[in-house]
């Protein structure tokens, strides 16, 4: 009974339920421990209660964990002396005790090391999105700062190398005329060709916010992230998709460090009470107070910095981020 227990608590790898069932299945493996306690050796109730504590640690607190070790080590006497009528067992009790505690030790120094590793994925897959949007700026700046100097600088000799082959070819004699009218001619369809390569790069280049979001969740450990997306102008201005993804990424980062979640959910598009609406949700415990930290307070200056609204909102049920905007902007 108790090894499928543990093999269900342990087993994150299809997240197939959530973690309020794992903490009732970690309470019923807690009860029937303390009752083996009465049916099995010392030894073998010591085995599994120190595989307890080892994954308890994973679940709560600290000083949680320490609770338990000072009613398992409590435990253990009482059930010697009082039912099993064997004396006090003080050795017994320190070395139980002792078990316990190192157990404890190990599995904190892993679920440090484990929450280590989770904030470098995060910073990669931060690094690796922010860098992405980055990319997609600079390549629009480029295209405008070509068309800018295709204008300004080719445009204008070759409209003075026209004006100027336009004279030549109606004061010129036969044959040179022929040749001029030919130069003229080309110069015109050159200027054409220019103008329209300029009006191509001063066209709106799309930011692709999907592959860049799809960038982002692609690396985050340990929950499974989904993203419904609907293209909307909102999403091809530079500062909100900026302001949009760094809106994700604190969601993302709030998710791992404040809440038992398995499961979040990113979606954008238009709504009733909105022109663009983005709304965030996890499945997790939601936040244990209602005082929003620097990371939302930040968000939500960010927000309205972009003329629009930001909004969250805890619950048993998970945490929810909502950010709207009232207004389509203006492209940059």
């Amino acid at each position: 009974m108790l090894l499928p227990l543990i093999l269900l608590v342990t087993n994150e790898s299809q997240q197939s339920y959530g973690y309020a069932v794992r903490y009732w299945l970690l309470a019923l493996m807690a009860v029937l421990i303390q009752c083996a306690g009465f049916m099995l050796p010392s030894s073998v109730y010591l085995i599994y209660s120190v595989m307890l504590i080892a994954i308890l640690t994973f679940y709560l607190s600290p000083m949680q964990s320490y609770c338990y070790i000072f009613f398992a080590s409590l435990a253990y006497p009482l059930t010697q002396t009082l039912y099993w009528a064997q004396p006090l067992p003080w050795v017994e009790t320190a070395l139980f005790a002792s078990f316990h505690l190192f157990s404890f030790v190990v599995s904190h120094r892993m679920r440090e090391e484990r929450a280590a590793k989770e904030q470098a994925q995060l910073a990669n897959s931060q690094l690796l999105a922010t860098q992405s949007l980055l990319g997609q700026s600079v390549s629009r700046q480029e295209r405008l700062h070509l068309a800018r100097e295709l204008h300004d600088d080719v445009g204008h000799q070759l409209t003075s190398l026209i004006v100027n082959l336009d004279v030549a070819r109606r004061t010129a004699q036969e044959p040179l005329k022929s040749q001029l009218q030919q130069s003229y001619t080309l110069a015109r369809e050159t200027l054409e060709k220019i103008r329209t390569l300029v009006s191509d790069k001063r066209a709106e280049q799309p930011l692709d916010l999907e592959a860049v979001l799809t960038e982002l969740i692609h690396h985050v450990p340990r929950i499974e992230i989904s993203l419904t997306f609907q293209p909307h102008p909102v999403l091809q201005s530079l500062s909100h998709a900026h302001g949009i993804l760094r809106v994700c990424q604190e969601s993302i980062t709030n998710t791992l460090k404040h809440s038992n979640a398995t499961k979040l959910h990113i979606e954008f598009g238009p709504s009733a009470e909105a022109d663009f609406k983005m709304k965030i949700t996890d499945n997790g415990t939601g936040a244990k107070q209602n005082v929003p930290g620097n990371g939302l307070l930040g968000l939500q200056e960010r927000v309205r910095e972009l003329k629009g609204d930001f909004a969250w909102q805890s619950s048993s049920q998970g945490f929810v981020v909502q950010v709207s905007f009232k207004e389509t902007p203006v492209n940059e």
